[in-house]
């Protein structure tokens, strides 16, 4: 059986720690720093193909995925949609 929750990219924020973690299922999941945080399904992306690269832009509101689908995608943080 195959694991689609399974971690294929991490990126911790510097000042916040909060982690962002793409998955093998093409989600982008949002972990807080503290143990009463739930984990925050942030969006479904990639066609449920894995996401192999994660990186937050430190000046914008936004990151960036690329994935097993081909697709470089640019997404708004606040809106949690693709830009």
């Amino acid at each position: 059986m195959k694991n689609h929750s399974a971690i294929k990219s991490v990126w911790e924020h510097p000042k916040t720690g909060n982690i962002l973690v793409g998955t093998r299922s093409g989600e982008i999941i949002e972990l807080g720093v503290f143990d009463d945080e739930k984990p925050n399904i942030f969006l479904k992306s990639h066609h449920n193909q894995e996401i192999w690269g994660l990186e937050v832009n430190p000046i914008k509101k936004e990151f960036v995925t690329v994935g097993q689908d081909g697709m470089l995608g640019v997404w708004d943080i606040e809106k949690h949609r693709q830009t």
